[in-house]
């Protein structure tokens, strides 16, 4: 007997100290938010947790909230039987999750400032998202790979493995692929040159959507909710290239309305009747344009950030120049033939 109130007292007095050891780093935290300056969804989700009292959770609660967080939109592996996932990716849903105070919560649409880094193949984007983990895990990426089952859930949220190697695959037959790392704001991405547009700008709204708001507390709900932000953006961009709309009056276009995404090489030059009084402004702007990019691609061509994030973008500005230049030609000269488009 004496010696179980005795054990019974130790752990009164370890859970006593961890108690003032809670609340002495709770102290610190409140004394850092109020010196820090915090993008807006990281300090509410700080003033979330703080608002909570600290109680400890099953293990086995924090397993499955855990396994939850990587899913088809983004797999996971199987290691042992256990399901990991990247620390980088993991949604704060312990301290994301708002009090539960009974009153509505204000919803702000603003989503964090969000950076991007883009990546050469599905390869790279892959093991970027990986790698981190399978270090922590004491594994190396090779070993992950050939240890470790694919998995994760479809859009019902049942679970589901996949061959080794088959989500590398998938990400290459879409055409591109993204994770966001939602503690720093920022979005690794891959994207095959000729990846579709409207997919590139779903993946891209998905990923933000995941760090705007206050994510779900379910792994799978927190993919729909960012799944919206994807459609939404989705569904307009479709609307911005519906055929059925009025044509555009921009010269050098024709082709689409006032919110034309034509690129150079789609557009057909207007011809004008009489020359703009701004003309010769407007050459030398262009003069100027094209050293400059000349310039700037001569100084970084070579680069590997610049070659794989900006190098491709040199042609598409050059065409502009050389479009705007095939249209300002054409005004005033009334031997020019008609190029006006009547599309």
């Amino acid at each position: 007997m004496n010696d179980t109130l005795k054990a019974v007292g130790n752990l009164g007095a370890e859970l006593g100290a961890a108690k003032a050891e809670n609340e002495r780093l709770r102290g610190l935290l409140r004394e850092c938010l109020g010196s820090a300056v915090l993008p807006s969804f990281t300090e509410e989700r700080v003033n979330a947790a703080l608002s909570q009292q600290a109680e400890p959770a099953p293990a086995q609660d924090e397993r499955e909230a855990f396994e939850r967080d990587v899913n088809l939109f983004g797999v996971g592996f199987l290691v042992d039987g256990i399901r990991v996932s990247p620390d980088r990716v993991v949604m704060q849903y312990s301290t994301g999750r708002p009090a539960q105070t009974g009153q509505p919560v204000a919803v702000n649409p603003d989503p964090p400032e969000m950076i991007i880094r883009w990546y050469e193949s599905p390869e790279s984007v892959h093991r970027a998202m990986w790698e981190p983990m399978a270090i922590g895990e004491g594994m190396t990426y090779d070993e992950l790979l050939a240890e470790g089952v694919t998995c994760g859930f479809d859009e019902s949220g049942n679970e589901v493995e996949m061959e080794a190697g088959a989500d590398i695959e998938g990400m290459r037959m879409q055409g591109c692929w993204a994770f966001v790392d939602t503690l720093n704001s920022c979005i690794h991405a891959w994207a095959a040159p000729d990846a579709d547009r409207g997919k590139i700008l779903h993946m891209l709204a998905h990923e933000i959507g995941h760090a705007t708001g206050t994510p779900h507390p379910d792994g799978f709900q927190e993919e729909m909710r960012a799944e919206q932000f994807g459609r939404v953006a989705a569904a307009a961009y479709s609307m911005l290239l519906d055929k059925d709309r009025p044509q555009c009056t921009a010269p050098a276009c024709g082709c689409a309305d006032a919110y034309c995404m034509a690129w150079p090489d789609e557009a057909a030059p207007i011809a004008q009747t009489a020359p703009q009084p701004e003309q010769s402004g407007l050459v030398e702007a262009l003069d100027w344009l094209d050293t400059e990019v000349s310039a700037i691609d001569t100084w970084y061509r070579g680069s590997p950030s610049y070659e794989r994030d900006a190098g491709w973008f040199k042609s598409e500005v050059l065409r502009l120049i050389e479009g705007c230049r095939a249209a300002l030609s054409t005004q005033g000269d009334p031997d020019a033939p008609d190029t006006t488009s009547h599309r």
